[in-house]
């Protein structure tokens, strides 16, 4: 297929928390869940004025999903990256400022030799059947495809740093951890966590729907830059995970 027929890469934003679990409660006596939605619905409406990224929702309301569920929505629809929105909490109250979220190395160690034990494989890596392989070629195409998506997911969290700084990313930015969102060995993932709830300054710039179109307008740029940096070099984000011929 010509590369001028591919379709755009796809983003899914997952708004965190949502139902019966509306995550951390404010100084201002609100919660997480609003600040979520409202972030990913304006990321997702400038996103799609742009039209240079395709981009679906994990959630478009108030609604309960799973941390699985929103991983595995993602992966059905083939994301070429995903990003789950939160905002922190914390018992010191002078916590403020946002903080960006990849998976850590040693997580992906045990994500790594759980998935490899599985009896069924065939839907570990996107694009490639590990049921068909021996077992040294399996772990190749893993650690392959596993040591990509480390790389792209860091990648992001850098330029979304990058959009953000002087603004919102006011703390050491860029953490690792082994939230169960970012698991996918198959797709670039991160969790920014937008500000301090229980910090009556980011409190206030959260609920405040001109800093939520702001800080949705940073994450957009961080998207388009990413995309657009993937562009420049030459690679093709709708491609599928490297494979190895049988």
């Amino acid at each position: 297929m010509a590369k001028a027929n591919r379709q755009p890469p796809l983003v899914v934003i997952d708004a965190g928390h949502g139902g019966h679990d509306p995550g951390a409660r404010s100084i201002l006596g609100r919660y997480e869940h609003e600040v979520t939605l409202a972030i990913a619905l304006a990321v997702r409406d400038r996103l799609s004025r742009s039209g240079k990224v395709r981009v679906a929702l994990t959630r478009a309301d108030n609604r309960f999903l799973s941390l699985l569920e929103r991983r595995q929505f993602a992966r059905k629809l083939g994301a070429d990256l995903f990003l789950s929105i939160h905002a922190d909490s914390s018992s010191n109250p002078n916590a403020k400022g946002a903080t960006v979220y990849t998976l850590s190395e040693s997580e992906a160690g045990n994500v790594a030799r759980k998935l490899i034990a599985r009896p069924n494989k065939g839907d570990v890596i996107r694009g490639a059947d590990l049921t068909a392989m021996d077992s040294d070629s399996e772990f190749i195409l893993f650690d392959m495809s596993q040591n990509m998506t480390l790389v792209r997911s860091s990648v992001f969290a850098n330029i979304l740093k990058e959009k953000l700084n002087g603004k919102s990313a006011v703390r050491p930015f860029h953490q690792f951890a082994a939230f169960a969102v970012l698991k996918a060995p198959d797709m670039p993932s991160a969790l920014i966590e937008t500000g301090y709830l229980t910090n009556q300054e980011d409190a206030e710039r959260l609920f405040s729907k001109e800093s939520q179109l702001s800080i949705a307008r940073e994450i957009s740029a961080a998207i388009d830059t990413y995309f657009s940096s993937d562009s420049e070099r030459g690679y093709d984000a709708s491609t599928p995970s490297p494979s190895i011929a049988g």
